[in-house]
């Protein structure tokens, strides 16, 4: 993140934290632990404290962590993340309601960057989630009966698998 130039509000980053990857702020395994923006009560106190784990040791879902990468995004392309989410996957897969003017940043005193919400219609979400099989499945009876080809996969099944 030094490289980037990333910091936040005071108290600002250590040397050490800003030794993050990006790659730590997608896993999220940053190690930073700075006050952030859209967290509930109960994630502000199961954070761990500054400093508790050595980055990229660590996995906790960090709000602040996705939050730099939406700055760092923005920053790299010139284009605002709704935006691109529009372009880039709204329109293709097929949204019909996604509307990047309809987004909105969540600012405070905590941290310089921004939260990305985002709202969907229920229409849009059907579209962005992966489609599930109709098989239905009863607890103690294996899908094998219902489902046609989801029983119990053979060796080589998983062997194929396993080599892609």
């Amino acid at each position: 993140m030094a490289q980037l130039n990333i910091d936040d509000n005071p108290p600002s980053l250590s040397d050490e934290e800003k030794q993050a990857t990006v790659r730590m702020l997608l896993e999220p395994r940053s190690g930073v632990y700075h006050p952030v923006l859209y967290e509930t009560r109960a994630m502000t106190a199961k954070r761990p404290a500054r400093f508790s784990h050595a980055l990229g040791t660590f996995w906790y879902y960090n709000n602040w962590d996705f939050n730099v990468l939406g700055a760092i995004y923005e920053k790299a392309t010139g284009r605002s993340i709704y935006q691109a989410f529009a372009n880039e996957i709204a329109r293709p897969i097929g949204m019909q309601d996604y509307d990047p003017m309809a987004q909105h940043y969540v600012l405070g005193a905590a941290s310089i960057h921004p939260a990305y919400t985002f709202r969907m219609s229920a229409r849009d979400l059907a579209h962005a989630l992966p489609q599930r099989s109709a098989c239905r499945v009863e607890p103690n009876v294996s899908q094998a009966a219902h489902c046609p080809g989801a029983g119990d996969p053979s060796p080589e099944r998983v062997a194929r698998a396993g080599a892609r």
